[in-house]
């Protein structure tokens, strides 16, 4: 009986644990809205404070965030004043949607780690958005990655999912790359 116990509490030592305590570091954000939410709305976030999740006091941006994650079954809006982001997971099934009603630029940082993976649905919409920077866009085989009403994507975006263009609008003369693999 003492010999199960030992291999119980190792096997949890050494496998369990360290998966579970270890994924997340100190300020790692996380959506908290099921199903929906704004980005800019401190409610829609819980943060990681190094022991447990907790309400955030602040909305994540590439400065204040490590690894900022949309959960799956949530559905973020990144709308409002030009945000700096970076080191976002979107979870399959979550969403990400960068939308504006007005011309607005959103800046993707090439800061540590990956700048965004997609394994959920990215949808970048409205006639007048921006997203640039130094950054990159990933989208995983699970993922889906929108781009509505001549928005312009000017960072590097990687696909390896599905790319819906069907409502795309491109701009004759300028530089197109299209990467099929």
């Amino acid at each position: 009986m003492k010999m199960k116990i030992l291999l119980f509490v190792l096997f949890t030592s050494t496998f369990v644990l360290p998966n579970s305590t270890m994924a997340q570091v100190i300020d790692d954000y996380r959506s908290n809205v099921a199903p929906q939410g704004q980005w800019t709305t401190i409610a829609s976030w819980e943060r990681y404070d190094g022991a447990s999740w907790i309400p955030a006091v602040a909305t994540p941006t590439s400065s204040t965030a490590n690894v900022i994650t949309i959960q799956t079954g949530d559905s973020i809006t990144l709308t409002g004043p030009g945000i700096t982001i970076d080191q976002i997971v979107i979870e399959t099934g979550a969403a990400l949607t960068i939308f504006n009603g007005s011309a607005t630029t959103y800046t993707i940082n090439n800061g540590t780690g990956d700048d965004i993976v997609v394994n959920g649905r990215l949808r970048i919409a409205v006639a007048g958005t921006t997203v640039s920077g130094t950054g990159t866009i990933q989208i995983n085989s699970s993922g889906n990655f929108v781009f509505d009403i001549s928005a312009k994507v000017s960072v590097a975006v990687t696909n390896d999912g599905t790319a819906d263009l069907a409502n795309a609008q491109f701009l004759l003369g300028q530089p197109l790359q299209i990467m099929v693999r």
